[in-house]
């Protein structure tokens, strides 16, 4: 695994460590954001709902995670890294490494939490 999956799959663990006992499911995406100072940064935000729409989550659908309903939770933190650094980066891939981590695997499977990840407004993926 890459530093940055490793970095990542570190910063996901925490997430799932701390999720409230009625969160069964976990949305991971990762999006571009621009500082007041200019910097470009990507950022890994998670979001923890009851159930996916409502239990009927399909992510053959890219148009559904609109669908995914009111999420209940979300950590106090985020996982982000200046864009400038790691230029040609394919954030989706490194998500998608981290998440299927052992250790995350482990925890997501622990706890019975569906694990989806994706790019925001982009393609979908389901981990666990």
């Amino acid at each position: 695994m890459t530093e940055l999956a490793t970095k990542t799959a570190t910063w996901l663990q925490s997430v799932l460590g701390r999720l409230p006992a009625s969160v069964r499911a976990v949305y991971v995406e990762y999006g571009d954001a621009v500082t007041p100072n200019m910097e470009h940064l990507v950022c890994f935000n998670a979001f923890g709902f009851e159930s996916l729409a409502g239990g009927h989550f399909d992510p053959g659908n890219t148009n559904h995670v609109g669908e995914l309903g009111d999420f209940t939770w979300e950590p106090p933190d985020e996982c982000r890294y200046r864009a400038d650094d790691y230029p040609n980066t394919d954030w989706l891939a490194v998500l998608r490494a981290a998440a299927s981590s052992p250790e995350v695997i482990a925890l997501a499977v622990d706890r019975g939490i569906q694990l989806v990840i994706g790019a925001h407004d982009g393609e979908v993926h389901v981990i666990q």
